[in-house]
């Protein structure tokens, strides 16, 4: 900087110094000319002492801006306040370089992290507008990324209470956990995680993530387990209404009578082979389930099956004053007895 100043002041001195000298040519029609010829010289000589380095300050600085490969460096080796301004240029370049590789970095990891998360995410910007989805989130909602970026939710979603959760998130600034039945081309059940996405430094909140978990399987397995559940009360609770029903005849008097007594023990005893059957389908189902057992077909008589069943449910059928009666039209099928 100093050298910068000694130059102004040097070429200020040389620029005033011969109209000292010539003071006599005030007078003189020959000291315009001279006026003229000598600011010429100086400004030639000015341009090429402060205009040239300017100049490759300018090309060298744009070449940065255009991230062009700087091959000539050779301003930066100056000694004055131009080598001084390159180098800080070519210093900030280099610093703003490594962060913007480390930031498309990390960048390019959390954009992998969504793809291959089994989640939707959805995210808003500090205005409320969509700022990110990832391709799950894309699917389960039937949307395209086109649709969602940019705006707000209540208009991406206009008939589902997703757009009001977001809202109330962001004013609000707390997390909200809710399960909803998604109506797109497939019903879906999906369990949404919202949380608030907070300054570190005044703790402000300035957007809302959305973590979307489809547990439409789920739910449907727990629709089938309580159906099986009550099922298999229901085929347990058969058999031994039946055992409880003969037994009680049984103590009523019904055990004298040879005949009656060794009905009514044969079909106790087949009830208490129902019941160790029943423990055996369950057993059974599960090694289905598991890709370990089969199903053991062969030819059965129906009319013998069908004669079984009625035997076992004539004691309930009393009891509710109700009849059966049996018209099959096909006696052979092939199938698992059990």
């Amino acid at each position: 900087m100093k050298r910068l100043y000694w130059q102004l002041g040097g070429f200020l001195l040389l620029l005033f110094l011969p109209f000292f000298l010539v003071d006599y040519l005030w007078k003189n029609v020959f000291f315009l000319i001279f006026a003229i010829v000598w600011f010429s010289l100086i400004s030639t000589i000015l341009f090429k002492l402060v205009g040239n380095p300017l100049k490759d300050l300018a090309n060298f600085v744009e070449e940065v801006q255009q991230e062009i490969p700087l091959k000539n460096r050779l301003i930066t080796k100056r000694e004055d306040i131009y080598g001084g301004i390159a180098k800080t240029v070519e210093m900030i370049n280099g610093n703003h370089t490594k962060r913007f590789n480390s930031l498309r970095g990390r960048i390019e990891e959390i954009e992998a992290l969504l793809t291959s998360m089994a989640e939707g995410v959805i995210a808003t910007d500090i205005t409320g507008r969509i700022s990110l989805m990832n391709p799950v989130a894309i699917e389960l909602l039937d949307l395209f990324s086109q649709q969602a970026e940019g705006e707000f939710p209540h208009k991406v979603f206009p008939h589902s209470e997703l757009g009001d959760l977001f809202h109330q998130v962001y004013v609000k600034g707390y997390r909200v956990q809710k399960e909803i039945v998604w109506q797109g081309k497939k019903e879906r059940v999906l369990e949404l995680h919202l949380a608030p996405i907070k300054d570190e430094l005044d703790n402000e909140t300035k957007g809302v993530v959305a973590v979307i978990d489809d547990i439409t399987k789920l739910r449907r397995l727990e629709t089938m387990r309580k159906d099986f559940v009550a099922n298999v009360s229901h085929e347990l609770k058969t058999p031994l209404t039946s055992i409880n029903g003969f037994a009680e005849t049984l103590l009523d008097g019904a055990v004298t009578d040879p005949e009656t007594a060794h009905k009514f023990l044969s079909i106790i005893k087949q009830e208490s082979l129902r019941l160790s059957h029943l423990l055996d389908d369950l057993l059974e189902l599960s090694r289905l389930e598991s890709g370990k057992g089969e199903l053991k077909k062969h030819n059965l008589d129906l009319v013998k099956i069908i004669e079984q069943i009625i035997v076992t449910a004539e004691v309930r059928l009393k009891e509710k004053e109700m009849e059966i009666s049996q018209d099959i039209q096909v006696t052979s099928i092939k199938g698992d007895e059990n």
